[in-house]
């Protein structure tokens, strides 16, 4: 179920992060999936929706809530010097 992907997600996020010794508040997630944007959000991490990977039909990437949108992964080199 999308509600135990979540979970799932979020929790390897805080491990990754643990074992990294980086605080979720420092950590990106990217993402093409809403089920990504809201685990990262659910680990505090800011969320970027990667609006040309694998989107399921009838999703719209600007509706799940992600703190940037990029259309290709050369912009998230925006994203991190503005950030």
């Amino acid at each position: 179920s999308s509600a135990a992907s979540d979970v799932y997600k979020r929790q390897g996020l805080e491990l990754a992060c643990k074992l990294t010794n980086v605080s979720s508040k420092n950590s990106v997630y990217i993402g093409d999936h809403q089920i990504d944007i809201n685990s990262g959000k659910s680990a505090n991490m800011r969320t970027v929706a990667a609006a040309y990977g694998y989107i399921p039909e009838g999703d719209t990437v600007s509706d799940w809530d992600a703190d940037f949108i990029i259309n290709h992964p050369l912009e998230m080199n925006k994203i991190i010097e503005r950030h």
